[in-house]
C-alpha cells in the first residue's frame, strides 16, 4: 500500500489502493511534501522541500501551490518515486479540477483559545490549530517534541507577560505570574509576586488581589492600583495587552523567518495553466492540450493572482453541461475551444484536466531591513488572514469542521512534525499558533480576553460597572465550558495518537 502524508503544511490521503487508484493531495503554502510508501511491513520514507512528485513510469505529476486541492488518478500503483537531489526553486501548482477547491489557508487556521488575567488560566492547550495537513507525531523524535512544546511554552509565556508588564506598568497589584498548569516545579516569592513554573507548560494565568477575597482584604477598598478601581481604559491595557503580546512575537518570529531561512514568494502571471490532460475526458475531446494556458473564459481575461485556479474551477463546477469558451495560448498563438463540462455523480462539472497557478516561486531572504519589515509584514497578514477564515468556516459550518479541532496532543504533534522538517516550517508553526492565540483571545466570548474586552465595553456604554454576582457567573461559564473541551480534546487526541491516527 502507498500512503502519502502532508507535512509543513501539505497532506495527502491515498483513497484507494487499486489498479485505477486515486491519491488527493491537499497543499498548503511554503510547498513541503512528505511522501511515506509502505509495502508489507517495509516502509520507506521521503521527505524535501517542493510539492512535488513524479511517477517515474508514467511522469504523472503533483505539484501543490498556495491553496489548491489536487486529485490525480494514475494508471498504476506509485511504486517508484523520483527524488530530485536539487529541488527547483520555481515550479507550477497543479489542481485537479475534480476536487472540492475550498482554499488550502482557509482550511488551515482553526480554534486556538487560550491566556487568561485575573486568575483565571490560560487554556492554550485545547486550542485546535487544523494545521491540515500535518502528520502526526513520531516518539522516536523526542528531540522535535521537545522543540514543539518549548514553541508552546514560549507563546504561552509571552502572552501571560503582555498581562503582566502591563499592568506592572501602571502600578496595579499583581500577586502571581505562573506558566503552566498543574504541580509547581519551582517557585519563587518575590517582594509583591509569586512566580511559578508548572509541571505542564501549555497554560499560564497573572492573579490579582481582586480574584481572592483573602488577599483583597489586605488593601483598602478604594486602593487605585485595584485593577477593579482602575478607568476602563486602564483595564482595558492590561485584558488586551497579551494579544498585542502575542501580535508582536509572532511578527518577530516572521522578521526573522524573512532575514534567515527566507519566505516563498509568489508572481502570478494572467490565465491558468494546464500541466495535464486526462485520456478520453471532455477537455481532451474538446482540442485541450497539455502545456495550454487559459487567457480568457467567455471572453474574459483570468486575472493574474492566486484565486484565478479556484475562480475558474468554480465557474466550471457551478456549469455541468452548459458551453463554455476557453481562449487559449498555446505556444503563442491564441486558440479559442468550445467546451461543455460533463456532470458528475454529485451534479458539478468535470472537465479532466488539471489546473494550475499561472506563476513562479522563489524563496526570498532578506538582508535588507526596510524590505524585511515589508515581506514580514505581508506573512504576517496573510496568516491572519488564514486564521480569521477558519475560525469563520468553524462558525459557520461547524458541523463540517468539527472534527478538524485538535487539543495539545495534537499540537505538539504538529510542532514535532514541523520541526523535523525545517527550520522554516518551525518559524510558520510559531507564528500561526500565537496569531490563533491572539485572534481566538480577541473573540468577545466568556473566559477569554475578548470577553473581558466585552464587558467593559458595556461597562462604558452603560456608565457603570455590571453586578459583579453575573460577571463572575458570565466568566464562570465560560471556564467550565472551555474545561469540558479541553478533557474532551485531550481524551480524543490521546486516543488517536495510541491508535497510529493522523490529527490531520
Amino acid at each position: 500500500m502507498l500512503s502519502l502524508r502532508g507535512h509543513a503544511p501539505c497532506r495527502s490521503l491515498l483513497k484507494q489502493s487499486s489498479p485505477s487508484a486515486s491519491v488527493r493531495v491537499s497543499c498548503k503554502p511554503y510547498n513541503s511534501l512528505r511522501v511515506v510508501q509502505q509495502q508489507s511491513n517495509q516502509r520507506r520514507l521521503c521527505t524535501w522541500n517542493t510539492a512535488s512528485f513524479s511517477q517515474s513510469s508514467t511522469r504523472s505529476q503533483i505539484r501543490c501551490s498556495a491553496q489548491q486541492d489536487v486529485e490525480v488518478h494514475t494508471p498504476e500503483i506509485l511504486d517508484d518515486l523520483d527524488m530530485p537531489e536539487n529541488l527547483p526553486t520555481t515550479s507550477h501548482s497543479t489542481e485537479e479540477q475534480h476536487l472540492s477547491t475550498s482554499s488550502g489557508p482557509q482550511q488551515l487556521a482553526s480554534w486556538a483559545l487560550g491566556g487568561q488575567h485575573k486568575g483565571l488560566t490560560s487554556l492554550l492547550g485545547f486550542a485546535g490549530v487544523a494545521l491540515a495537513g500535518i502528520a502526526g507525531i513520531d516518539l522516536r523524535g523526542p528531540g522535535s517534541t521537545l522543540q514543539a512544546i518549548s514553541v508552546l511554552a514560549a507563546i504561552v509565556t509571552i502572552h501571560e507577560l503582555g498581562h503582566f508588564i502591563a499592568a506592572r506598568s501602571q502600578n496595579i497589584h499583581v500577586t502571581k505570574f505562573s506558566i503552566g498548569f498543574g504541580p509547581v516545579l519551582f517557585k519563587y516569592q518575590g517582594p509583591d509576586v509569586e512566580y511559578a513554573l508548572r509541571a505542564i507548560p501549555l497554560g499560564g494565568f497573572v492573579a490579582f488581589p481582586d480574584d481572592d477575597p483573602k488577599l483583597v482584604e489586605k488593601y483598602p477598598k478604594d486602593d487605585p492600583n485595584l485593577l477593579k478601581n482602575r478607568p476602563v481604559k486602564d483595564r482595558a491595557l492590561v485584558i488586551s495587552a497579551g494579544i498585542i503580546a502575542n501580535c508582536l512575537f509572532a511578527f518577530s518570529i516572521l522578521l526573522a523567518q524573512v532575514s534567515t531561512v527566507g519566505v516563498t514568494e509568489s508572481k502570478f502571471s494572467t490565465g491558468v495553466v494546464i500541466p495535464q490532460v486526462f485520456e478520453g475526458a471532455v477537455g481532451q475531446m474538446a482540442g485541450i492540450q497539455e502545456g495550454d494556458t487559459i487567457m480568457k473564459l467567455n471572453g474574459r481575461f483570468l486575472k493574474p493572482s492566486m484565486t484565478a485556479v479556484n475562480d475558474l474551477v468554480n465557474y466550471i463546477k457551478v456549469h455541468p453541461k452548459e458551453t463554455m469558451t476557453f481562449t487559449i495560448d498555446r505556444k503563442g498563438q491564441s486558440v479559442d475551444i468550445p467546451i461543455k463540462p460533463a456532470e458528475a455523480p454529485d451534479g458539478t462539472g468535470r472537465i479532466g484536466v488539471q489546473l494550475a497557478a499561472n506563476a513562479q516561486f522563489s524563496r526570498v531572504i532578506s538582508k535588507d531591513p526596510l524590505q524585511a519589515v515589508q515581506l514580514a509584514s505581508k506573512q504576517f497578514a496573510k496568516l491572519t488572514t488564514t486564521v480569521v477564515t477558519g475560525l469563520q468556516q468553524i462558525v459557520t459550518n461547524f458541523s463540517k469542521t468539527a472534527e478538524n479541532l485538535t487539543g495539545p496532543v495534537a499540537i505538539v504533534a504538529v510542532g514535532s512534525e514541523i520541526a523535523r522538517s525545517d527550520l522554516s516550517g518551525l518559524f510558520q508553526f510559531a507564528a500561526i499558533v500565537n496569531i490563533n492565540l491572539a485572534v481566538v483571545n480577541a473573540l468577545p466570548l466568556p473566559a477569554l480576553d475578548g470577553g473581558f474586552l466585552a464587558l467593559l465595553l458595556a461597562e462604558a456604554i452603560r456608565g457603570k460597572k455590571l453586578d459583579q454576582k453575573v460577571e463572575q457567573g458570565i466568566m464562570a461559564s465560560g471556564v467550565l465550558l472551555l474545561t469540558l473541551a479541553a478533557v474532551v480534546l485531550v481524551v480524543r487526541d490521546t486516543i488517536n495518537l495510541g491508535s497510529g491516527k493522523s490529527f490531520m
